[in-house]
């Protein structure tokens, strides 16, 4: 039995849209008797209206009934009915980064349009929307620094924290990086190593010394530090938030002119082994960044756990209208039929259908239900390439990296479309890389670049090699690697 309090959600709602269609489709079946009649005398024809056509009303009126009974209940069926719940085993993994955001004065510079805090803030809500299974916390900083929210995997929480950035939080003015990054460094204590980060959003207007020799210790600890730079070299007057349309003023009377120190950011990112990005308006920086942290880091197992999920119910409501199709028009074509075709909960999964459905799950971030589509997919069609690229993607999303690359490297290239032929190889250089295999990832990428030699991915990906072969801190555990690569053969042989 299920609980009546159970609440009836709906998958596609926009489904019941299709509900006004039969207004359309069925308005000249629903003509009355007595107009038939006049149109039937117009054309001479009343006695042959009289035995052929009025004869039949009876029978069409419930025959059109029974379609119009058919088409709303497919129509439920189509809007996907969930009813009740039931325990799901689901595993998380991902990475884990604390946001450090300057809330100073000088982040209400309009170098930046509407501001540079603002412009922070947007840059948050684009991180939030990539982080799909990340858990991230946000710490605001001027003249000290507090920690807002701690790690979570609730993004609708990180967003409503954003609206408290405000440079009236924090009284005491400056721009506390060293302090900034000890309080974001407390957050990810509980953290896995090579999988936490620090993500600095700061026009880094005053010079702190401590913050460059806190960035070598965090890097110590297996914490990387990416820094996205706000602002312009030129600068803008600082609007007065006490004096509506004026701007700051020194003591001797002259407006203050807060510029841009992408020095300070970019020593900060080396120090710790990490990134410095210079933001645009547009949204500019943020995706180098972003490709950063998926290509360098390692996801943290979050553990295991049961999720209630909601029962999918379209199986009574499409029963029930494809009876009533049935019952009003037998087997005939009819438009009904064209909706019964049309709805993916009847027929086989095709390939079509498995490749949409897997790069849905992938665009949520659902990526174990985007590989279980995409491999769905390939059974239809054993002979894609496209599916076994797109479940190495999934695959190297879920963090098995082994699994991917086999996927990957076994592509049958002369299979692929040519705009695919780059990409594939681009993820199979990443996975190489997660698995701490960086000659190989380097070989894939000089390849890319003797291909296309403007190829910009290509040539970061090289230039991080570099960086982590300098510094000797490889992006995951060499001996863990080695261990898995001898278990991998031992299981192929």
């Amino acid at each position: 039995m299920i609980p009546l309090t159970e609440q009836l959600i709906w998958d596609h709602p926009e489904a019941f849209f299709l509900m006004l269609v039969p207004l359309f489709m069925l308005f000249p079946l629903f003509l009355s008797r007595k107009r038939l009649k006049k149109y039937w005398s117009l054309l001479g024809g009343e006695k042959i209206m009289e035995r052929q056509i009025l004869g039949q009303m009876g029978r069409e009126k419930i025959a059109r009934w029974w379609f119009l009974f058919a088409w709303v209940f497919m129509v439920v069926a189509l809007a996907g009915p969930r009813y009740g719940k039931r325990l799901v085993e689901v595993r998380q993994r991902g990475l884990d980064v604390m946001i450090a955001v300057d809330v100073s004065r000088s982040m209400l510079a309009e170098d930046f349009q509407p501001n540079r805090l603002e412009t922070a803030r947007r840059r948050i809500r684009d991180l939030a929307d990539w982080a799909s299974g990340d858990r991230l916390g946000i710490v605001a900083f001027a003249g000290t620094a507090i920690r807002l929210c701690p790690l979570t995997h609730d993004r609708d929480a990180v967003l409503r924290y954003l609206e408290l950035l405000d440079p009236d939080l924090i009284s005491m003015q400056g721009s506390a990086l060293d302090l900034a990054l000890e309080e974001a460094a407390k957050g990810l204590e509980s953290s896995s190593e090579n999988s936490r980060a620090i993500f600095l959003i700061s026009d880094g207007e005053e010079h702190d010394p401590q913050a460059v020799s806190r960035a070598r210790s965090l890097q110590e600890q297996g914490i990387r530090i990416l820094t996205l730079g706000i602002g312009t070299p030129s600068g803008a007057p600082i609007p007065d938030p006490d004096q509506p349309g004026r701007n700051l003023s020194d003591e001797k009377g002259h407006m203050v002119i807060s510029r841009l120190n992408e020095s300070i950011l970019q020593k900060v990112a080396e120090a710790s082994s990490g990134l410095y990005q210079l933001a645009d308006p547009t949204g500019g920086g943020m995706q180098g960044l972003l490709d950063f942290l998926r290509d360098t880091l390692s996801m943290a197992d979050y553990g295991g756990g049961q999720s209630n999920q909601h029962i999918s119910r379209y199986q009574i409501p499409l029963a029930i209208g494809f009876f009533c199709f049935l019952a009003g028009w037998g087997f005939r074509l009819s438009p009904f039929l064209l909706l019964l075709l049309l709805s993916p909960s009847l027929q086989a999964q095709t390939y079509s259908q498995a490749m949409h459905q897997g790069h849905s799950h992938y665009a949520a971030g659902q990526y174990l239900k985007a590989l279980e589509a995409f491999s769905q997919a390939s059974q239809e069609r054993p002979q894609s390439s496209v599916s076994r690229y797109a479940e190495g993607l999934s695959l190297e999303k879920l963090g098995r990296f082994d699994e991917a690359r086999i996927v990957l490297q076994n592509l049958d290239g002369d299979l692929l479309p040519e705009g695919l032929k780059p990409e594939a190889a681009h993820a199979l250089a990443r996975t190489e890389l997660h698995l701490g295999n960086l000659m190989q990832a380097g070989t894939i990428w000089q390849s890319m670049l003797k291909e296309n030699s403007s190829d910009q991915r290509a040539k970061s990906g090289l230039e991080l090699i570099q960086k982590l072969l300098m510094n000797e801190s490889p992006p995951k555990n060499q001996n863990q690697n080695q261990n898995q690569n001898q278990n991998q053969n031992q299981n192929q042989n």
